[in-house]
């Protein structure tokens, strides 16, 4: 934060991506990845999940975080929660007051709509006199679970809550039930979310009930409220459920992949317009899925290893292990589908088996890969080692690259061999501007080509650029002033214009 020396009033603030130091830990328990997702329209801005106040002790999420990868700094940040932003975080008694956690969010194929899942759990110390013949650690604490529907403004730069759904998933006795996922529709405003109880729920815009809401930046603007289309009942409720939503890239087929302890492999194909179910299979994957996604007509399901279902013609295709058999509890995998390149990637971490020290027998600690496969072919076309614990893996449908986001707030992008090829034009830049940073400082800026990289030219290869410019503006006017070539380069070039007269 940049003070003023006089008043000491804050001109200006930078700040990096927000991950929480112990997500590593809540993640490990829990079937689904840290929040976070890639902007459909900006691609250089990365929304996820960040807490309200920084260190080990602050567990939940409850704001929402957008972050420039290629400035490198926050752009804008708000909560969807309610939080405790305040130093009074402790009640009465002593006990520490919490946020509700952020468990899932996405956003719509043009960005104007985002859908968040934030989920609360009571207090023990403040229920535990409700029930006193009963122990703690045996009871299953009663939870708060909201599913709200928020839309940009382009005025205020922020998004503005419309829609509020509490508990959107319910049990016989009415409490709130945990959604194990959220899935969003890749061409219409449509959400889709699945619970522990086996039902399975559309949510489309009501164009029925349409209201007026006053915005901050002025004015008054119709929106539509949201609504449950369809409840689909998938499985009765059972023990210890997991499940993972995704939609094709038309749209037209919703899957559902649902496991349970005593039943595993279980994939659904729905219509989302009507909610019928129109193909069911069993025993396609073994272990819990922990993530899905389409190719094509193809299905992609990563449990502990990774099938590619041919939807068609009704058969796995391809199937490629990605646990060892010494590694057989504690296993994570992260999967990301990529519809530029074709390909999809799986990032998983093998932990030691030793756990109580966390270097192994032979010296190695846990090992974190990232894999990039083709449908066709069942080894990778492009692999690599992460020094860190990942956290998230996002795919840029822009460049075809694939984005990982690790324990160490860092950001890594992975180029495969077929994403490399694709042009420049995909980089293009980010049409919503920033408040402060580099170009504030420098100026607007533009890709620069090829023959201006690290790599230097060749002696032939300037003097054939040299003759072609034509006066000192083309020598000057190449770049901005501090990405010129070096000053031999831009000398030889102004020689040789002097010389051509």
């Amino acid at each position: 934060m940049v003070l003023t020396t006089s008043e000491l009033k804050p001109t200006a603030s930078i700040s990096g991506l927000q991950v929480l130091e112990d997500s590593r830990e809540r993640h490990r328990k829990l079937p689904c990845r840290l929040p976070a997702l890639v902007h459909p329209i900006h691609s250089n801005h990365l929304l996820i999940a960040a807490s309200t106040a920084m260190g080990r002790d602050a567990a939940n999420s409850s704001y929402i975080q957008t972050f420039d990868m290629r400035s490198n700094q926050q752009v804008y940040r708000q909560a969807l929660t309610r939080t405790n932003v305040s130093v009074l975080n402790v009640g009465p008694q002593g006990t520490q007051l919490t946020t509700p956690d952020i468990t899932f969010v996405q956003v719509s194929h043009d960005g104007s709509w985002l859908a968040s899942i934030d989920e609360w759990q009571q207090y023990p110390d403040d229920v535990k006199a409700l029930y006193p013949g009963i122990e703690h650690q045996s009871r299953e604490p009663k939870r708060e679970v909201c599913l709200k529907f928020w839309r940009w403004n382009e005025t205020t730069m922020e998004w503005e809550l419309v829609s509020r759904v509490n508990s959107p998933h319910t049990s016989t006795t009415g409490e709130a039930l945990t959604v194990l996922d959220l899935a969003v529709h890749p061409q219409g405003y449509m959400f889709a979310t699945v619970a522990s109880d086996g039902m399975l729920r559309i949510w489309t815009p009501d164009s029925k009930s349409t209201r007026k809401m006053n915005s901050r930046g002025g004015g008054t603007n119709q929106v539509k409220s949201w609504r449950c289309s369809h409840v689909i009942p998938l499985e009765a409720p059972n023990d210890q459920p997991s499940a993972s939503l995704c939609f094709s890239e038309d749209g037209s087929a919703l899957a559902v992949c649902w496991s349970t302890v005593s039943r595993c492999g279980l994939v659904s194909l729905i219509d989302p317009e009507t909610g019928r179910i129109h193909l069911s299979r069993q025993g396609l994957y073994t272990d819990p899925a922990q993530g899905c996604g389409f190719i094509d007509r193809y299905l992609i399901i990563v449990s502990d290893s990774a099938f590619v279902w041919d939807t068609v013609s009704d058969r796995v295709i391809s199937r490629i292990p990605l646990r060892t058999k010494k590694a057989k509890n504690n296993f994570q995998s992260y999967l990301a589908i990529n519809p530029r390149s074709r390909t999809f990637a799986t990032c998983f971490s093998r932990p030691p088996v030793d756990h109580s020290n966390p270097v192994s027998k032979k010296g190695k600690s846990a090992r974190n890969q990232l894999c990039v496969f083709s449908v066709e072919s069942s080894s990778p076309i492009f692999q690599s080692s992460i020094d860190s614990t990942p956290l998230a893996l996002l795919p840029d449908t822009k460049t075809g690259e694939y984005i990982i986001i690790d324990s160490s707030a860092s950001i890594t992008r992975m180029t495969s061999g077929v994403a490399s090829v694709l042009p420049d034009s995909a980089f293009a830049e980010s049409t919503l501007p920033l408040k402060s940073g580099l170009e504030d400082i420098f100026g607007s800026y533009r890709r620069l080509p090829k023959a201006s990289s690290t790599e230097k030219p060749s002696e032939e290869q300037e003097t054939a650029g040299a003759i072609e410019k034509k006066s000192l503006a083309d020598v000057f006017d190449i770049a901005p002033s501090f990405a010129l070539p070096s000053v031999d380069t831009l000398f030889k070039s102004v020689v040789n214009v002097f010389a051509k007269g």
